[in-house]
């Protein structure tokens, strides 16, 4: 067996490309690449037995079940998060007849020199940090205390922030956000403001105050806004760890949702306008089922069905219909809360079939009319709850 045959205990770099397998994060070239879960199962199997050939029934059993024709498909999209578009492919080649292999060799860095902590977890020791320039010092985190602990400087910060911490953010941050550092009241890079993809910032990072005990210093590290001088909401609240990880300790000011409560049913769904309906779902069938019209719908895609996907899609996103060659109402769009659409909800259909009708409920985009990506993949239940189907997890 290859000595790359194992997974590796942190994150593999490729130039510009950074894969975290761990914890299923593709960054390329500072942003961070999306991939649904069962591509993910792909792209972990071959870097995982590199450089060895990953059969095709094994990748079509991790893939979904796909047929040849839509391995096909579904490797070109991995290559195409890897950046792998160009031939010859730098990351996934194809064997004749046989599979696919992750060729691709991982840079060679340093190891990072040991750093101290607080306290031990799982291997790993919690750390407390302390923002520099609220000592005197320049941009970055002390670990602990800024006159005994470590001092980790701005250039190092940048990265690892953007790498680690804002892409466990995305019910919060949009995915591919950015960090600059910001002046207040004259102080030199007192703020670490959060930059969404548009250029307009979104937020900030906060190391070692609590805002909501008037800023008393507890070393954890918040995201969150200040409209105001007077006024700071915190978002979500992580550890920093000793291997430069951050872990999530308590999610604020976000919805949470429900387990579903028993006993509950699980309901088919079909887009009302496909059968001559107005815009909602009916249940099972439009000819027999329950019609669920447009006005309830809405709320509940936002406030029960969105607020799931934080992997794939900004927080606070909303629905709204869209028309498709004509035909009005035949599209419920997903837009963001800068305004853009970004994807689609799609009641019933499969698209990986040819559009065949399975009840489900998918998330995705559909960049033209003849090619679709779902994201994740749902069922609806009697109590209006959507529960991720595991193949797709």
């Amino acid at each position: 067996m290859s000595e790359h045959n194992q997974r590796s205990p942190n994150p593999l770099r490729f130039g510009k490309v950074k894969l975290d397998l761990e914890r299923r994060i593709l960054v390329r070239g500072g942003r961070v690449q999306r991939l649904s879960q069962e591509y993910w199962n792909g792209l972990v199997m071959l870097v995982e037995k590199r450089p060895n050939t990953v059969s095709r029934d094994e990748l079509r059993l991790a893939l979904g079940k796909s047929t040849d024709e839509t391995l096909r498909k579904q490797i070109g999209l991995i290559r195409k998060a890897l950046g792998d578009n160009a031939q010859p492919h730098k990351f996934i080649q194809s064997e004749r007849n046989l599979g696919y292999r992750f060729i691709a060799l991982p840079d060679k860095t340093a190891a990072e020199p040991e750093r101290p902590a607080t306290s031990s977890t799982g291997g790993l020791e919690a750390q407390l940090t302390r923002w520099g320039p609220v000592d005197g010092k320049p941009a970055g985190i002390c670990i602990n205390s800024c006159t005994a602990g470590i001092f980790i400087p701005w250039p190092e910060l940048k990265s690892e922030i953007e790498e680690r911490l804002l892409p466990q953010a995305v019910r919060a941050v949009p995915a591919g956000s950015t960090i600059v550092l910001g002046e207040f009241r004259g102080r030199k890079d007192w703020l670490v403001q959060i930059v969404n993809p548009d250029g307009k910032i979104v937020g900030c990072v906060w190391f070692g105050p609590d805002p909501g005990k008037k800023w008393a210093w507890d070393g954890l590290v918040r995201l969150g806004d200040a409209p105001n001088d007077h006024t700071a909401v915190v978002w979500q609240v992580y550890q920093r760890y000793s291997d430069s990880s951050y872990r999530i300790l308590n999610t604020l000011d976000l919805p949470q949702i429900p387990e579903p409560t028993a006993p509950t049913l699980a309901q088919l769904t079909r887009w009302g306008p496909v059968d001559g309906k107005p815009a909602g779902i009916c249940i099972d069938s439009c000819s027999t089922g329950i019609l669920i019209p447009w006005n309830e719908l809405k709320g509940e895609i936002e406030e029960k069905l969105l607020n799931q996907a934080g992997r794939v899609i900004p927080h606070r996103c909303t629905v709204t219909l869209d028309d498709f060659h004509g035909k009005r109402d035949w599209l419920v769009r997903i837009i963001d809360p800068e305004g853009k659409a970004i994807g689609y909800v799609w009641f019933g259909p499969d698209p990986d079939k040819k559009w065949e009708w399975d009840g489900l409920v998918r998330l995705g985009d559909a960049p033209n009319d003849y090619t679709a990506v779902v994201w994740q993949v749902y069922q609806r239940y009697s109590d209006s709850s959507y529960r991720r189907i595991a193949a797709y997890l």
